[in-house]
């Protein structure tokens, strides 16, 4: 039995006393069913003649995440002394919210007497089948995205970008040093609920992946430099990522009763991120299967996209419906940040303009499908679904001006080639006789007329 005080502060108030028989663990609530709390209450009243009336209200930290079904107030007529408070709600989207039970009491010269009870709620989503088999297939396309990544590689390009290594280090620093830092900075900023900011900082800890190669390659940027860092940054992920999490990732949740089981979390990065070694070795001994497995996982990747944008987002609709603005702006921010300051370092280091494009993609363009992964199949409770809005609206957001770009320039050089072509044209003539008007030319006749106009420019009369 957990009993809260409330003094009253006057002789004429009354003091409560609010009980339940629940831990502070137990208050969990069930997306889309209604859930009933019962409180047992007892009023204290120090003046017996006392005919000041006392008001529950019950509240929420977050009303978007749960539903009261019961009255929000509950009056407590003078004279009486105890009684049952029943709270019923339902769950809306998995989260963790704060259940605030208010009372309150008028004094007779017009004063107010407040105290405020605080529950933290759990509310969680029951876990089926499509959920089971949704994952299942995320390890998969992730771990064969990462063979994909390992079968890339040249071993000889990776052994030159090591032979002169100071591109190759600023994009490594700027990955696991500023993307961390950026991450903490954004989440602890921001006001989300600790599961999004948990899957938020963990994509910031998180490797690049084969989307910044292929922006690399469409934006002007080293695709040697970009699958180098790739490789690089994936095999560091067994290390970076536990390191980051056990450190100042414990600070993002230290109050929130929510534990990180890093045990799991290592075996999972071991899970979906040593594939790349077998990928290697593929390349190195059989250069065509390498080359046929490169082939089959675009097409895998395109059919899982396609997957995840008509089944995925059936299942995971609640994500999309915890994507508040404030979500959407602190997802944008942590990649975009790490855009600028990424290539500000490779700027302020003395790169090239194609270095400087590169770096600055593979600091802010993570693999995305490696926080969502690890969240989901380590993490427990409300957060094993929220911890993967983040890393899907980070996708959405920064993905969008990307591609925009993408499109810019490939419009841009279908144009200047167009235009090329077409003075070429105008210009050239061709060893057929054509001007590249359509009209024929004569071209002894041309050169005879142009000797005989010389003669006559030099003769003297």
């Amino acid at each position: 039995m957990v009993w809260f005080n409330a003094p009253g502060t006057c002789s004429v108030y009354a003091s409560l006393q609010l009980s339940s028989n629940l831990s502070s663990s137990e208050y969990i609530v069930t997306v889309g069913e209604i859930q009933e709390f019962v409180f047992d209450y007892s009023v204290a009243r120090r003046c017996m003649k006392s005919q000041t009336q006392c008001r529950i209200t019950v509240m929420f930290s977050d009303d978007y995440i749960i539903d009261l079904v019961s009255p929000k107030d509950h009056l407590v007529p003078p004279g009486s002394q105890t009684g049952e408070l029943k709270v019923r709600l339902e769950g809306l989207l998995p989260g963790r919210v704060t259940l605030q039970i208010q009372y309150s009491e008028d004094g007779p010269k017009g004063d107010r007497n407040e105290k405020m009870f605080v529950y933290p709620l759990q509310v969680q989503r029951i876990e089926t089948l499509a959920d089971i088999l949704f994952t299942a297939s995320l390890v998969l396309i992730t771990a064969a995205t990462t063979v994909g990544i390992g079968c890339e590689v040249d071993l000889d390009v990776v052994m030159k970008q090591l032979k002169a290594p100071t591109s190759l280090a600023i994009g490594i620093c700027s990955q696991y040093v500023f993307m961390p830092l950026i991450a903490f900075t954004v989440v602890e900023m921001s006001d989300l609920l600790p599961g999004i900011k948990l899957g938020l900082f963990a994509l910031g800890c998180s490797p690049g992946g084969t989307a910044s190669n292929a922006y690399s390659y469409l934006l002007g940027g080293d695709a040697s430099l970009s699958i180098t860092m790739t490789v690089v940054s994936t095999v560091l992920a067994l290390a970076m990522m536990p390191l980051w999490l056990f450190t100042i990732g414990a600070d993002i949740i230290q109050n929130e009763n929510i534990r990180i089981p890093f045990h799991v979390i290592i075996g999972t990065l071991v899970a979906i991120i040593g594939p790349c070694a077998v990928g290697l070795y593929i390349r190195r001994k059989n250069p065509r299967l390498a080359a046929f497995l490169i082939s089959s996982i675009k097409y895998l990747t395109l059919f899982f996209l396609t997957y995840c944008f008509t089944v995925g987002v059936y299942i995971n609709l609640f994500a999309f419906q915890l994507m508040r603005p404030r979500v959407l702006l602190a997802s944008g921010l942590v990649p975009f940040t790490g855009f600028l300051l990424g290539g500000l370092a490779a700027f302020m280091m003395g790169r090239d303009k194609i270095s400087i494009i590169t770096i600055a993609l593979e600091t802010g363009i993570q693999n995305n499908g490696v926080p969502i992964v690890m969240m989901r199949l380590s993490m427990t409770g409300p957060e094993r679904d929220t911890s993967v809005v983040g890393p899907v609206a980070s996708g959405i957001v920064s993905t969008l001006p990307l591609g925009i770009a993408v499109l810019v320039i490939l419009i841009r050089n279908k144009i200047a080639f167009q235009q090329a072509t077409e003075i070429t044209k105008r210009v050239e003539i061709q060893t057929d006789g054509s001007d590249g008007f359509g009209q024929v030319a004569n071209l002894e006749e041309v050169k005879s007329l142009g000797t005989e106009h010389s003669k006559d420019d030099i003769s003297v009369p």
